[in-house]
């Protein structure tokens, strides 16, 4: 994202890539917007830019309810971790899944990959995301240099 006039996309989906399905997060938010990359704006995904550059600078996805039910539920089924896809999508709506060409196979992790988001091809862009382990940066609109790596935020309450 580093290139004048390069396009980026403006939207992520993330979903659960073990059932090709959406996140429990995806479901409960309702929000809607006439610009359909902005519908589910709770569950994020969406492209934040620096105001200055308007370049992108990363994207934001809510997994709370993911992680509440990670930890806490008592259901069985909900405790199993499973793996996490993401993929650039032109609408956040459309969350079906389309069958890869058996002489196509993706694989991931030695794992044969059968299906994927039909919104991953609706977009000939694409991004690159940073791992925890990434030594890139990149100069925010302050002059400030901003490590460019995955970031995981948990915000929590304890009862009284």
């Amino acid at each position: 994202m580093g290139k004048d006039g390069q396009v980026e996309p403006e939207r992520i989906y993330v979903y659960d890539a073990t059932n090709n399905a959406p996140l429990i997060d995806y479901f409960a938010d309702g929000s809607t917007s006439s610009d359909a990359k902005k519908n589910k704006r709770g569950f994020g995904g969406i492209l934040e830019k620096d105001a200055i550059t308007g370049k992108g600078i990363r994207y934001k996805v809510k997994l709370t309810e993911y992680i509440n039910r990670l930890i806490n539920s008592e259901v069985e089924s909900f405790r199993k971790n499973v793996r996490i896809g993401v993929c650039v999508t032109e609408n956040i709506n459309s969350v079906q899944n389309a069958y890869i060409n058996p002489g196509n196979l993706i694989t991931i992790g030695g794992e044969s990959v059968e299906f994927l988001p039909v919104s991953s091809a609706m977009s000939p862009l694409g991004t690159v995301l940073h791992g925890a382990s990434s030594t890139s940066t990149y100069v925010d609109s302050s002059g400030n240099v901003i490590p460019m790596k995955l970031k995981i935020e948990i915000y929590y309450t304890e009862p009284n």
